[in-house]
């Protein structure tokens, strides 16, 4: 697997300078913060919560991926029988907060996402479980032996930008720039044609679940679908 060492060095050979240690550490991680903005494949992850009667939020407590959620893209909880689930609707927290102050409890219908917390109403009354379809933010690059997908499913993109980048802003090399510009763009082009062709299958799936969910009732651990509607 590729590391932020590995490609430091890399760039450092293809623009023959080794003087410029950590103008392309920095010309790496500005590129990275650039398309790391947008919604892309590998950052989908799916988040399992066993909610706790009467708690209706979630922290780094219950699950360490929760503060770098980024975006939701579906929504699950299991009815009282365990195995058959409704899709959860996404409501601001202000929307949520008036339903948080009813003591009752039950099965939830709502989410929401607050200071780094998922917030669930109603209240659950039992040991419900919520399946979060989500887009996170990929582990920071500090160290040499760092990775994340930046490195390897992007990497292309990544190396031709942080280079792009030195040729522009350090070595004030523009013709180089120019070409590096060039050759990100196709590499952008081909990075997210392969995003388009995986990442629309969640929004789709969704609609799907919704649909179903109307008709019977999505199982969240077989992946199917049952019954009759309510």
């Amino acid at each position: 697997m590729s590391t932020f060492a590995t490609m430091k060095t890399r760039i450092a050979d293809e623009i023959a300078r080794t003087d410029l240690t950590s103008q392309i550490n920095l010309a790496v991680l500005d590129a990275v913060k650039h398309y790391d903005r947008r919604r892309w494949w590998f950052q989908q992850n799916e988040i399992s919560l066993t909610m706790t009667a009467g708690q209706s939020r979630y922290t780094s407590s219950d699950d360490s991926d929760i503060p770098n959620i980024r975006d939701f893209e579906y929504a699950l909880v299991t009815d009282t029988t365990g195995g058959w689930g409704d899709p959860l609707s996404k409501v601001t927290y202000a929307a949520l907060a008036a339903e948080l102050e009813d003591d009752s409890q039950t099965l939830p219908e709502y989410y929401a996402y607050w200071r780094e917390s998922i917030y669930i109403g109603p209240v659950p009354s039992a040991g419900y479980i919520c399946k979060f379809g989500v887009i996170l933010s990929l582990t920071d690059l500090s160290a040499d032996e760092d990775t994340n997908a930046w490195m390897t499913s992007g990497e292309q993109l990544i190396r031709y930008r942080a280079k792009g980048l030195l040729y522009a802003e350090v070595i004030r090399h523009y013709e180089n720039a120019l070409a590096m510009q060039q050759l990100e763009i196709q590499a952008l082009k081909e990075l997210q044609a392969e995003n388009d062709k995986r990442i629309e299958e969640a929004p789709a799936r969704m609609d799907e679940v919704a649909a179903m969910a109307r008709r019977g009732r999505y199982n969240i651990y077989g992946d199917t679908y049952s019954g009759l509607g309510r």
